[in-house]
C-alpha cells in the first residue's frame, strides 16, 4: 500500500509541475504581445510626428 500512495504522490507532483510550465509559458506569451503592442504604438507615434513635422 504504501507504493501505491508513493506514486500517486509523484503523478501528482509531475502534473503540478506541468501546470507550472503551461502557466509560465502563458505569462511568457502575453509579455511578448504586450512588446508587440508597444512597438506598434511607438510606430504610430512616430508616423503622426512625421506627418506633423511635414507639415501636412
Amino acid at each position: 500500500k504504501h507504493c501505491e500512495l508513493r506514486e500517486e504522490e509523484e503523478e501528482e507532483e509531475e502534473e503540478e509541475e506541468e501546470e507550472e510550465e503551461e502557466e509560465e509559458e502563458e505569462e511568457e506569451e502575453e509579455e511578448e504581445e504586450e512588446e508587440e503592442e508597444e512597438e506598434e504604438e511607438e510606430e504610430e507615434e512616430e508616423e503622426e510626428e512625421e506627418l506633423s513635422s511635414s507639415g501636412c
